[in-house]
């Protein structure tokens, strides 16, 4: 789901979207990846940049069989993911903008 506002690249790739959530002038750049397995949300003026990639599915080493778990991103308002960042999940991502 995406308000009509939000911006979204062509050649952005979501793995799931109907678990993203894009609110009010949410931008994906190019390249980006989300990798929305669970409920994913991109808040108002956020920006991920071109080749960014918030990754909220990392594996369970600790286990003897290596499980996929599946967490959500948050991406709060205001911030923004400069070109090929990553991020292995972390429930609530805050980056603001330079000014």
């Amino acid at each position: 789901m995406s308000d009509e506002t939000s911006f979204v690249h062509q050649r952005a790739k979501i793995e799931i979207p109907e678990n993203l959530y894009l609110r009010h002038r949410a931008c994906l750049g190019g390249g980006s990846v989300v990798d929305s397995l669970g409920s994913s949300e991109i808040e108002e003026r956020a920006t991920i940049a071109q080749g960014a990639y918030p990754c909220a599915v990392p594996h369970d080493f600790d286990a003897r069989i290596t499980f996929l778990i599946t967490d959500r991103i948050r991406i709060t308002a205001g911030a923004f993911w400069g070109a090929r960042a990553f991020q292995l999940c972390q429930e609530c991502i805050s980056v603001k903008m330079l000014s």
